[in-house]
């Protein structure tokens, strides 16, 4: 028996009957998603900062978070695309190509996880800047630090253990054994803690910038709205997993059409969430209704 028979043996994989569909064919409709998703993402990164080139400070530092979201939503597209191939299809040559892609693929995932806890860190700073008054900034930037490791820490170990089929095969077999419910337990406490993270930085940034009169100050915000706004779709996009996990299914299809639509409206809300992007889409949109009535 092969490696794979083995593997879909011991982790007792429920696979969702496919449409008979070529494997090729398959593969490069998510692949074009996911890279038009990006292809935006990158165009609106362009135009932002063509309008900031001359500009330095917090504006500066937007564009940056933005360059680091969208390296961050490539890594993720491509990690989920791996990921689509191994649960998908049972080729053994695919199987091989992925074996070998294995530890890159977990480099992603590292290099992902340090994207995002950048700009946790950053934030987290602005958040504890006051406090510098009264303590140290020594003491301050140390205790940052290794709340931030910590985080790094558990994200990529977390992360590892899920894209590890054998870890994940035992998780599952060990919380099953007590709970009869997988490693579902695990997952929910992951989404929840994302939630309260987004959710802490979207008050902060409403609570502390409401009043603010600058540009720079209102393109901050923005930001916490897009990432509050793209969180909160990708975590629900994880309900059905979820469900299906309760079910006693392993794997959804569901959830991957509603991932990759999560990875083409990031774009959208980025546009939304820009007044000139916004009136200029707003403007092509109205044009081409005109244009056919």
């Amino acid at each position: 028996m092969s490696s794979r028979s083995n593997l879909s043996a011991y982790c007792q994989i429920i696979y969702v009957n496919m449409p008979d569909i070529p494997t090729i064919y398959f593969y490069i409709i998510f692949y074009l998603m996911s890279v038009g998703g990006i292809l935006l993402n990158l165009f609106l990164l362009v135009s932002y900062k063509y309008r900031l080139e001359a500009i330095l400070g917090k504006r500066a530092t937007f564009t940056l978070s933005m360059i680091f979201l969208t390296v961050a939503d490539f890594i993720n597209s491509f990690v989920l695309l791996i990921d689509l191939l191994f649960l998908i299809f049972e080729d053994s040559l695919t199987y091989k190509i992925l074996e070998m892609l294995k530890p890159f693929r977990n480099g992603m995932i590292v290099i992902e996880c340090f994207l995002f806890d950048l700009l946790a860190f950053d934030r987290l700073l602005a958040v504890i800047k006051p406090l510098e008054n009264k303590w140290r900034p020594g003491v301050i930037k140390l205790v940052t630090a290794i709340v931030v490791t910590l985080c790094l820490i558990f994200e990529v170990s977390l992360r590892y253990c899920f894209s590890d089929f054998t870890i994940v095969c035992d998780i599952r077999r060990i919380v099953g054994r007590i709970l009869n419910v997988y490693y579902i337990l695990i997952f929910s406490l992951f989404i929840i803690v994302n939630y309260a993270c987004y959710a802490t930085l979207f008050l902060y940034f409403i609570i502390r910038l409401k009043g603010a009169q600058t540009s720079s100050m209102r393109n901050i915000l923005k930001m916490a709205k897009i990432l509050f706004i793209s969180a909160f779709l990708f975590n629900i996009s994880l309900l059905p997993t979820i469900i299906t996990a309760f079910i006693g299914s392993f794997f959804s299809y569901t959830v991957v059409y509603l991932i990759y639509i999560h990875i083409i409206t990031n774009p959208l809300i980025l546009i939304l969430n820009n007044q000139g992007l916004r009136r200029i889409f707003l403007h092509k949109f109205i044009s081409v209704v005109n244009s056919t009535i």
